[in-house]
Parts: C-alpha cells; sequence; structure tokens
C-alpha cells in the first residue's frame, strides 16, 4: 500500500495465511514517512496488537463499557474505589503482599496501575486494554473463543503503533505501558502490553482520530491499524497457530490452560 497520513486505516486480508505473511510487511509501509523514526528506527517492534471478535466493536475498556453512558455520575472516581477494594481483598487473602500495596496520606492506592493490569489479566473489569506483542498471539485470542458467535464474517485484529502514540499523546489523555507485577505469568507468556485510555472519550479508536483536538504532534503515519481476517479462517489458524506453539496451554498455563485447550478439543470433535 502507499504510505498514508490517516491515523487509522483498516485493511482486509483474504486468508490467515495471507495475514501470518503478510502483516509485518504491511506495517513496515505503512509507517514510511513517521516523524518519529528520526529517533527510533527499531520499527517493527514498535507495534502491539488485540483482536475482537466482532470487527465493529469499539476499542472500549471492560469497566468503561458498563458505566459510561447518561445517568452514571463520577464513574472515574468509582473506579478507584473497585481497584482499591481490589487490592486490599488481595491483601487480605495474601494474594498481595502487604508492603506492595501502599497508600498516601489520604488512603488513596499510590501504585494502583500495576494491581490494575494483574487484574485484568485474571478477568477483573478495568479500564486498561490489553495487547500482546505478538499479531499471531493477538489473532489467537479472536480465533479461539468458538462460543462467541457475532455473525460477522471477519475477526478484527487491532494494532497499535507504540512511538507514534508516544510522539502523538501526552500521558494523561492514552498510556501505554508494560509494567509486570512480578508474579503475574499471564502477562509474560502473552507478550502483555496495556493501554489505558485517560481521555474523556471512551473509545481509543475515537480518540486517534484526525479531527481530535488531543494531538500534541502529527505523527506523519498511522497510529491504529485494523486487520480483518476472515472468520471461516478460524479453523485453519488455530491449527496453525498451535504449531506454532501458540494455544491455551502455552498462554494460560496450569489447570485453566488445559481446561480450555480441551474444551478447543471437544468442540472440535463434535458434530
Amino acid at each position: 500500500m502507499a504510505p498514508s497520513t490517516d491515523f487509522v486505516v483498516e485493511h482486509a486480508f483474504k486468508s490467515w495465511k495471507e495475514y501470518k505473511s503478510g502483516v509485518m510487511d504491511f506495517l513496515a509501509d505503512s509507517q514510511k514517512g513517521a516523524e518519529y523514526r528520526k529517533n527510533n528506527s527499531n520499527l517493527l517492534e514498535n507495534f502491539i496488537f488485540r483482536s475482537q471478535a466482532d470487527p465493529d466493536w469499539k476499542l472500549v475498556s471492560a469497566f468503561d463499557r458498563i458505566f459510561d453512558r447518561p445517568g452514571v455520575t463520577a464513574p472515574r472516581e468509582m473506579y478507584e474505589r473497585f481497584i482499591k477494594e481490589f487490592v486490599e481483598l488481595c491483601v487480605t487473602l495474601q494474594i498481595i503482599k502487604e508492603p506492595e500495596a501502599q497508600f498516601d496520606d489520604a488512603g488513596k492506592l499510590k501504585n494502583a496501575i500495576r494491581f490494575e493490569a494483574l487484574g485484568r489479566h485474571f478477568g477483573l473489569f478495568t479500564r486498561l486494554l490489553d495487547w500482546s506483542k505478538s499479531p499471531y498471539v493477538a489473532a489467537f485470542f479472536g480465533c479461539a473463543d468458538r462460543f462467541v458467535s457475532t455473525g460477522k464474517s471477519n475477526i478484527a485484529v487491532w494494532c497499535l503503533d507504540v512511538n507514534a502514540v508516544r510522539f502523538a499523546f501526552e500521558d494523561h489523555d492514552l498510556l501505554i505501558f508494560e509494567r509486570n507485577y512480578p508474579d503475574n505469568e499471564r502477562q509474560f507468556s502473552q507478550g502483555g502490553v496495556f493501554s489505558k485510555n485517560n481521555s474523556n472519550l471512551a473509545a481509543l479508536d475515537d480518540l486517534v482520530q484526525r479531527k481530535n483536538s488531543r494531538f500534541r504532534a502529527d505523527p506523519g503515519c498511522p497510529i491504529l491499524m485494523k486487520f480483518l481476517i476472515p472468520t471461516s479462517e478460524r479453523d485453519a489458524s488455530l491449527k496453525d497457530l498451535n504449531m506454532m506453539k501458540i494455544n491455551n496451554i502455552e498462554l494460560f498455563r496450569g489447570i485453566a490452560g488445559v481446561s480450555m485447550y480441551m474444551n478447543e478439543k471437544i468442540i472440535a470433535a463434535g458434530p
């Protein structure tokens, strides 16, 4: 494709094979002329990925899907209280060591974001979006949940250019971080990275639209890309990903991963 200065672009791949072999070449081509490359030549390690079973779903966190609506008063303050309660319960149950949970004089949790990341990897509704450094791990999550039937002909793998985000936005609008909680094996095995949309817009894809006034600089390239993979390619992609050792056993570890892995086999063997 020709270099683009649109901040959000979409590209449809015709098959899993085309996505697997072509996604990184597409990214390299799309980022030609990026302003941030003057200080960063390590282009292909600059992207993070997440998938969604429905390509029409917005990039909105689990918490904001519930509370970002008319009639909800002070949802951000409510969120801070929930995270504080989550950490306090984890300390009480000795899941988190007490010295790790630090509070200021007003009782506000100091290092909340690392616990938000820990909780998110175990299903907690947070204001974080979880991403992977691997376009293939991300695709796995979009293909693996056979119980999500959207009726759509494609799944979406979203791709975010991390350095373009840092070039174009302040952290108080959009934060990308990779701080690992020491015992969070899932984040390591999944190549986990997180984004936190701190703006007053719930959807990250709305935040990076060109018309948005929050840009401090034009990165000269797309910031967010949406790749479409045909839903009909799901079985082929899962078989290939399993050969690449990208499956529930490797990504989740323990009994949870084995159970999910066996569920996939049971469904595949069914009528």
